[in-house]
């Protein structure tokens, strides 16, 4: 996948000459501007499951944030993600690497949509399990010389350290429109009292090296000039495919609940 460089972006600050004084209150630091991600990602579920839970926040967080550091860095991803996965520290087999890598060369990031499909989630105040399917939808043309796997199907788990799940963020009603309240990086640690226990393609799983069959579905539907099907992953047969443009954010992260 390519990547982009962050943008260099000068913050101005006001200098106030002379001996004419200001009061405090008409002195306005400087926002800090918010990081343009060249992507965007989009979330579905299937019908049995809340995308809007705590446990289906923390899957949408993980895989975002995982691939916001490999694309950036920590710094640029979102807080608390580098704690959730204990980085720096021993090596876990169960996180895959370019999750814990950064685009410290800033080499250029493309445009396309990161579309993803939760199709099992298994939650409880101390443990969510679950299965997303990914497909990355290009906003460039592309050529392809020889059958390109569409997509791959990840399993994401946490394990609490409290005995309070905390409270999901403020819920998206509109996937079509841009709400005001929104930050393309979550202003909060979404992540709390939960660590990433497993973040890893089931492409690289070593005891299995399939895809979640749901994920095969999913694909069909989505691409229904699939070549062929191998351990459950889809295939796009070779030749030239159009760029898409880029969907909107879905869900957006607006802001923090509060407690009822």
């Amino acid at each position: 996948m390519t990547r982009i460089c962050r943008p260099l972006t000068v913050i101005s600050m006001l200098l106030f000459l002379g001996g004419c004084t200001q009061p405090s209150s008409s002195i306005h630091s400087p926002a800090t501007p918010e990081l343009q991600i060249a992507y965007t990602n989009s979330w579905s579920a299937e019908p049995s499951i809340d995308l809007f839970s705590r446990g289906s926040e923390l899957v949408r967080a993980s895989l975002e944030a995982g691939w916001q550091t490999s694309n950036y860095t920590f710094e640029d991803s979102f807080p608390g993600y580098r704690e959730a996965i204990g980085y720096p520290g021993k090596v876990n087999r169960d996180i895959t690497w370019i999750v814990q890598s950064e685009n410290t060369e800033k080499n250029r990031v493309g445009e396309f949509t990161a579309r993803y499909h939760i199709t099992e989630l298994i939650e409880s105040p101390t443990e969510i399990t679950a299965n997303v399917c990914e497909d990355f939808v290009y906003a460039e043309t592309k050529t392809y010389d020889t059958p390109a796997r569409h997509g791959f199907s990840w399993t994401v788990a946490l394990r609490n350290t409290s005995d309070t799940p905390g409270l999901p963020g403020i819920v998206d009603t509109d996937p079509d429109e841009h709400d005001p309240r929104a930050r393309r990086t979550p202003g909060w640690d979404v992540f709390g009292t939960w660590k990433i226990t497993r973040l890893t393609p089931d492409s690289l799983d070593n005891e299995q090296n399939l895809a979640d069959p749901a994920c095969t579905t999913w694909w069909l539907t989505n691409h229904p000039d699939t070549l062929r099907v191998v351990d459950h992953f889809t295939f796009r047969p070779p030749g030239t495919v159009p760029g898409v443009p880029r969907t909107p954010q879905y869900p957006e992260w607006i802001g923090q609940s509060e407690p009822q």
